[in-house]
């Protein structure tokens, strides 16, 4: 009677420790494609600039973590349709979606914002099957809770490590159009530039705030 007991018992053991290897995916969204220019920035233009941003935060994050996949929503050259990032997104189930913005600081100093997702001020939880029609400006809601500590998480570390480079504002729950539709956690940081290679200086700060995210298992 113990046998069948045991192989059951083992069974589990192996399903739960083939679960815990499946390795973290983490999407990084530099904004703007090849039809959308984004702002002008200097002699540049905000697409180009995010792209080479988000590449080399994910170059670093690489480094740390090899075992987590980054994976971008785009290349040089590529276009992307309306709510394509959002599909790619819960296609591969990712684990968070980081999307970057950049624009021209005329100011004296240069301000982040994090940006999550809402579409209603209040939002009643119903019971609803697994299987129920999900409007795409509510995907958010099943992540909503995950989605506010990591933005919280992240302002408190911009503030604590990186407040001499820019003033960290926020967080701003928003109907922020390039998160819509994502079921994952997912937040947008938007950051402005005196002058157009600044975003070099924002990377390390970029990579560490997500870094901080992942080694607190706040995803």
């Amino acid at each position: 009677m113990l046998y069948p007991f045991l192989t059951a018992l083992f069974t589990l053991v192996v399903f739960f420790s083939t679960l815990s290897s499946i390795p973290l995916i983490i999407m990084l969204d530099p904004a703007g494609d090849a039809q959308n220019a984004g702002r002008h920035i200097d002699d540049s233009f905000e697409r180009g600039l995010t792209l080479q941003c988000v590449e080399h935060i994910k170059e670093c994050l690489e480094a740390q973590f090899p075992e987590i996949h980054f994976v971008l929503t785009r290349f040089p050259g590529e276009s992307v349709q309306p709510l394509q990032n959002a599909n790619f997104a819960n296609r591969l189930a990712v684990d968070l979606y980081v999307s970057i913005h950049l624009y021209h600081e005329v100011g004296t100093k240069p301000e982040l914002f994090i940006y999550t997702y809402t579409h209603d001020k209040v939002i009643t939880k119903n019971k609803e099957s697994q299987f129920s029609f999900c409007p795409l400006d509510q995907a958010h809601r099943g992540t909503s809770a995950v989605t506010n500590s990591i933005a919280a998480a992240m302002h408190e570390h911009f503030l604590n490590h990186a407040q001499t480079m820019f003033t960290a504002r926020g967080v701003f729950n928003v109907p922020f159009k390039p998160l819509m539709g994502i079921k994952a956690p997912a937040l947008a940081l938007e950051v402005g530039l005196k002058q157009k290679d600044d975003w070099r200086l924002y990377v390390d700060a970029f990579a560490d705030a997500i870094a901080n995210i992942i080694k607190q298992k706040l995803i």
